[in-house]
């Protein structure tokens, strides 16, 4: 078995410069992840580059759904659902929802009929206004 996890559901937060970056790979032996720098290239590069350590880096999981668009759901993404705002968010006892200061329900409501705007981590506007 590969010591490498490619093609991975995972986005991952660079939470000092708040930039996310797809994630190709994971080193299984010693925790490293790579994400693309260049989607053109494949350039695949450290996500903890230039003295980050790894407690810079948040992982993002897919939630599997897709909005209206086909792009992917993951948590900290902003979608407009039913002319509303909500965030995806996880925890370990619902699994992945959608919410806002209003109400949350379950991610798979928004399958296929919201669609993308922003994320938390890179629109503070939206951020203030889906978290009140």
């Amino acid at each position: 078995m590969s010591k490498f996890i490619d093609n991975l559901g995972f986005m991952a937060l660079d939470k000092r410069h708040s930039q996310i970056y797809k994630v190709s790979m994971i080193n299984l032996k010693n925790g490293d992840v790579y994400y693309d720098l260049d989607y053109f290239f494949q350039t695949d590069v450290k996500v903890c580059p230039q003295g980050a350590s790894k407690k810079d880096i948040e992982l993002l999981p897919c939630t599997g759904h897709k909005d209206m668009n086909g792009k992917s759901l993951f948590k900290g993404a902003i979608i407009k659902f039913n002319d509303e705002l909500y965030e995806v968010c996880y925890n370990d006892l619902n699994g992945f929802m959608i919410a806002n200061t209003k109400t949350w329900m379950s991610a798979v409501h928004a399958d296929d009929c919201s669609e993308i705007v922003g994320n938390i981590f890179e629109n503070d506007d939206l951020k203030k206004e889906v978290r009140g």
